[in-house]
């Protein structure tokens, strides 16, 4: 748990796909403004490694993970490029020997119990939760929580304004992720002090 201390402080992950360098000055200022110290570039464009790399060369002190690692390969290169966690929609054998080989903190995804179940018994203690709305939300979460009382989730998949407060309520949730905390529109334009107040109000109160 003490890996993901940071998460632990807000409750939040803002999860984005930059697109361009500018952008990225504008993802770096928002969190600068808003006290945010994680976010989650996700693996979907061919942008996104450079992005990681910019980052961490430009803030060092921010914890950034990648997301939507799917292969062996990706986990491989998202490590060279400085990512400090890992995250994956599901879960694949030969993700979790490289991360293990690798002792990079890494958030497998579940929403069944039979995954859940399965990746709790190889030691695995937070997991994300994917895609959170459709796999039962913040009911599913509750009953998971005297199911598997020894696991913590990451709900990602869903996840709005509107609704983020309630899952953050839940003992059993660490953090929630999501695009909507740093919209496209607002990356676009250079907002960073809107996207500042998005993401102050999606703190765990």
């Amino acid at each position: 748990m003490e890996k993901y201390g940071k998460l632990l402080k807000k409750g939040i992950i803002p999860v984005v796909c930059p697109e361009s360098k500018d952008e990225l000055d504008t993802i770096i200022k928002a969190l600068f403004l808003s006290e945010t110290e994680v976010l989650e570039i996700t693996l979907r464009n061919s942008f996104a490694f450079e992005s990681i790399s910019y980052i961490k060369k430009s803030c060092p002190e921010l914890t950034v993970g990648a997301g939507t690692v799917n292969s062996a390969d990706t986990l491989k290169r998202a490590i060279e490029t400085g990512a400090d966690f890992l995250v994956s929609p599901g879960f694949l054998d030969e993700l979790h020997e490289e991360a293990k080989k690798a002792n990079i903190p890494f958030l497998p995804g579940a929403s069944t119990p039979g995954e859940i179940l399965k990746m709790s018994s190889m030691g695995y203690k937070i997991l994300k939760f994917f895609p959170a709305e459709c796999s039962g939300g913040t009911k599913a979460l509750s009953l998971y929580k005297g199911a598997f009382s020894g696991v913590s989730f990451v709900p990602t998949g869903g996840i709005t304004l509107e609704n983020v407060e309630s899952y953050l309520k839940l003992d059993n949730v660490l953090a929630c992720g999501g695009s909507f905390m740093l919209p496209k529109d607002m990356l676009k334009s250079g907002d960073a002090e809107g996207i500042k107040e998005i993401i102050k109000q999606c703190e765990r109160k």
